[in-house]
């Protein structure tokens, strides 16, 4: 993306979509850098394994977890989205029921300052092995630059094997 200097328009031109996008819309996102960072799932009730080459943590229980700790750079300075990636090893036409929690704290705080959750989210039908993004970013209200948020993902759906893969956390940097 680049910059594109808007042209001088007269006063009382209809302004189209095609101007519009070119003038504003094309230069904001120049002037807005989003961002993303991966963090994989590193713990959980089960061994972390892999499946197609991709490593994952297990649940297949109810009240079976996996946990991920993000760290959120100096730069951050607005959260877009913040989706996790899972799967599921067979097809679930009702889903899952899941609870996302979360706890941060800032360097000097207590790790667990801050909480927020996403409780009884239902993932919607699961395809077998079908990767699915799941947008949780109601489960992050507040956080800012520098704080260290665990998350957990808690499985309220039994006998049914999830994949946890990880965390895609997008947000904007600042200047």
């Amino acid at each position: 993306m680049a910059w594109t200097d808007p042209t001088t328009r007269s006063t009382g031109l209809l302004v189209t979509a095609a101007i519009w996008n070119t003038d504003l819309v094309d230069n904001l996102e120049y002037l807005v850098e989003t961002n993303e960072r991966w963090f994989p799932f590193l713990y959980g009730n089960n061994a972390m394994d892999q499946r197609d080459y991709k490593t994952y943590i297990t649940t297949t229980t109810a009240s079976e977890r996996a946990f991920v700790s993000i760290m959120l750079p100096d730069d951050f300075e607005s959260l877009t989205s913040v989706e996790v990636v899972m799967a599921c090893s067979t097809t679930e036409a009702g889903g899952l029921q899941i609870d996302y929690e979360t706890l941060w704290g800032a360097d000097g705080e207590d790790l667990a300052a801050t909480s927020d959750s996403l409780l009884n989210q239902n993932t919607g039908a699961l395809t077998e092995d079908q990767r699915l993004d799941i947008d949780i970013s109601a489960a992050f209200t507040g956080v800012a630059a520098g704080d260290l948020i665990g998350l957990r993902a808690n499985q309220d759906t039994s006998s049914k094997i999830a994949y946890w893969f990880g965390a895609r956390v997008k947000y904007v940097s600042g200047a």
